[in-house]
């Protein structure tokens, strides 16, 4: 209901949607314990961590989905990340120009300055990834899922919105 808001505050508003593929979305939410950081925060729970990992990557991607199911192809843009990070400057300049935004180097250079960290220091705490300040610059080999080994009853549980997001999961 919160995105309906944006709707209701602009006959024009622009939709970017970033997927990535639930193995390397999961294995970090594994790998990371947000299981027990988030806890019930988000509304779902579960004390086995991959349940937890593909339960909030398949909220998440359906809600997200469901809504701009919606909204006009010329307001929506969804954008892989293992695009992002694999030819950001090709997947930035596709952004600007859904926006009608001007290109420029500094779109694909997130570290440069602090400018994502919180109070200019990047030993200080940030929203979203966590791993963001031990980085300093895109890196495509974060978009590699293929090395990562998920049970079969994980696989069979994402293998369905994977396929709709274009994303391969193997048997």
């Amino acid at each position: 209901t919160w995105m309906q808001q944006a709707e209701s505050l602009s006959a024009d508003a622009r939709y970017l949607l970033l997927i990535r593929h639930p193995y390397t979305v999961i294995e970090s939410f594994v790998r990371m314990r947000f299981h027990r950081m988030f806890g019930t925060s988000l509304g779902i729970w579960h004390d086995d961590p991959f349940v937890f990992g593909v339960m909030v990557w398949d909220t998440w991607n359906r809600h997200a989905l469901s809504f701009l199911d919606g909204i006009p192809a010329q307001r929506k843009c969804v954008v892989r990340y293992e695009d992002m990070v694999s030819d950001p400057e090709g997947a930035m300049t596709g952004i600007a120009s859904f926006f009608g935004v001007g290109y420029e180097a500094s779109m694909i250079n997130p570290y440069d300055e602090n400018r994502m960290t919180f109070r200019g220091s990047k030993h200080v705490a940030t929203t979203g990834d966590p791993n963001f300040a031990n980085r300093d610059r895109l890196d495509a080999r974060l978009a590699d899922w293929a090395h990562i080994r998920l049970p079969a009853h994980i696989r069979d549980r994402v293998r369905d919105l994977a396929g709709r997001l274009g994303y391969e999961v193997p048997q």
